[in-house]
């Protein structure tokens, strides 16, 4: 059977939200995986928020350039995949695995949009929740 995968993107300057937890709680009641990567801000968020839910082996944290930025992830998660290839190429690839794609986007990260907008390409069912990012200096 084929794991069902949902893509959770978002932007680095966001440190903070509300809406991950009503995220993950919803994603956790439909018993679904999730694939995020592994940047600051909305990718660790989504990690720590299901692992503080006990949802971690349902996770698949996914880097690119060989390495994992995710350190807190190691041990806590399904699986850690460590691609060799560029981020973007990283964000074609859960693009690849996923059935549906969240992005919590700040309105201008350049490499959250690249990755809703393939996900919509591919015909993904795709939802935008637009939040305020801090400053990221």
């Amino acid at each position: 059977m084929n794991k069902y995968y949902v893509l959770i993107t978002g932007s680095r300057s966001i440190t903070h939200s509300e809406n991950i937890p009503l995220l993950i709680g919803s994603l956790i009641k439909r018993g679904v995986e999730i694939v995020v990567g592994d940047a600051p801000g909305v990718d660790r968020l989504v990690v720590c928020e299901a692992v503080k839910r006990g949802y971690g082996k349902h996770i698949t944290v996914v880097g690119a350039r060989g390495i994992c930025r995710n350190k807190s992830a190691v041990g806590k998660v399904a699986r850690i995949v460590r691609l060799s290839s560029s981020y973007l190429a990283r964000n074609l690839y859960m693009v690849g695995l996923a059935k549906e794609c969240f992005a919590i986007w700040d309105g201008k990260s350049r490499g959250t949009k690249f990755t809703f907008e393939a996900a919509q390409k591919a015909g993904l069912e795709t939802a935008i929740i637009y939040e305020k990012g801090g400053d990221r200096r």
